[in-house]
């Protein structure tokens, strides 16, 4: 019994060692929790937002046009080992430009011909295109037909691409025109660009889903005279999100 109490009072003086420091340990926890700043949400920074529309356009120039040429021959063997020879002379007598076969099928008929079918394209100066047609028919003999399948005035993707750089960069000068406004109006404010978003064609129902896409809108005559400077307008519309950030009242 003497041993069984001592080592009770053992127990004891040992937990009045340590009480205190668990003591203080929690309590400065607690005070360490309560001086921590809490920052309402009404006291966080809040933004001023003015969303509005923009449509620039321009007419884009071309000088030339993409013309699309059929070739339609039946052949036997000997001349089916010279024909992609023969095509490329004739394209050329055609117009002295870069030619690009698109496409080349071939089939045996019943009397054992080999039918050739093919389609070549290539930008032509307007001035070369006058009676191309007339040309092409004059290409044609027994067994082999060229024809004019299309003629298209449109510009090349490269000048288009240009007047889309060209019609990004009137938008900016708006914006940030639109922007000096703001900031000369209200001058406790200090504006920004948020977001700019390009589309094409008229504003459209529910857009928000579809802003992001940047394309253009074009418009260009069926037919054009040869020589001709043709010219396509292209427009490109933008979805702007002005902003500033101002402290809540």
């Amino acid at each position: 019994m003497i041993v069984q109490c001592w080592h009770y009072n053992e127990q004891e003086k040992i937990m009045r060692k340590f009480l205190p420091a668990v003591f203080l340990a929690t309590v400065s926890s607690t005070v360490f929790a309560a001086a921590s700043p809490v920052v309402p949400v009404t006291d966080y920074p809040k933004q001023n937002k003015i969303n509005y529309q923009l449509s620039v356009s321009q007419w884009v120039n071309t000088q030339t046009a993409k013309v699309t040429v059929s070739i339609n021959a039946s052949l036997d063997q000997k001349s089916l080992q010279d024909i992609q020879q023969v095509i490329d002379k004739n394209l050329k007598g055609l117009a002295n430009v870069n030619w690009r076969m698109i496409n080349f099928t071939r089939n045996q008929s019943e009397s054992g011909l080999e039918s050739v079918m093919a389609v070549a394209q290539a930008r032509i100066p307007t001035g070369q295109i006058t009676d191309i047609r007339g040309k092409a028919k004059d290409l044609s003999k027994p067994g082999i037909k060229y024809q004019i399948s299309d003629i298209d005035y449109s510009p090349t993707e490269a000048e288009l691409q240009q007047a889309l750089v060209s019609l990004r960069g009137t938008v900016y000068q708006k914006v940030k025109t639109e922007i000096d406004l703001l900031d000369k109006t209200f001058g406790n404010e200090d504006y920004y660009i948020q977001n700019i978003r390009f589309y094409s064609g008229a504003m459209p129902n529910g857009y928000a889903n579809n802003r992001g896409n940047m394309m253009m809108k074009a418009v260009v005559a069926d037919t054009a005279p040869s020589n001709a400077n043709v010219s396509q307008k292209v427009q490109l519309n933008a979805d702007v999100t002005i902003a500033s950030t101002v402290a809540a009242d």
